[in-house]
């Protein structure tokens, strides 16, 4: 696998969303993974994260922000950090959110 260190793409605006999205999947992980009594990570994983026999919606949308540990977490903001900021350029800071929604559902 190859890991990103960055781009050459040039932003027009600052990713405003992108760093809001990347604190509060860090923020969320830390809370519950280091923070949270011990088995709370797990609770909150089997009960907000998406279990495709058992899902609802609001399942649809807390799974995208739960992970599956440390290296997981990391891989996922590296690249949202990489990527997440061309996207939000081109989309703008109100239609990024709602990709970003759209595209984990």
């Amino acid at each position: 696998m190859l890991i990103p260190i960055g781009d050459i793409n040039p932003r027009r605006t600052v990713p405003i969303v992108n760093y809001l999205l990347i604190a509060a999947n860090v923020g969320i992980f830390v809370n519950l993974y280091f923070l949270a009594p011990p088995g709370e990570y797990e609770r909150a994983v089997f009960n907000h994260g998406f279990i495709p026999v058992a899902w609802g919606w609001r399942d649809l949308v807390t799974s995208q922000f739960l992970h599956g540990g440390i290296a997981h977490l990391v891989g996922n903001m590296m690249f949202l950090w990489i990527a997440g900021d061309n996207v939000e350029d081109r989309l703008g800071h109100l239609g990024y959110p709602v990709f970003y929604l759209l595209s984990g559902l």
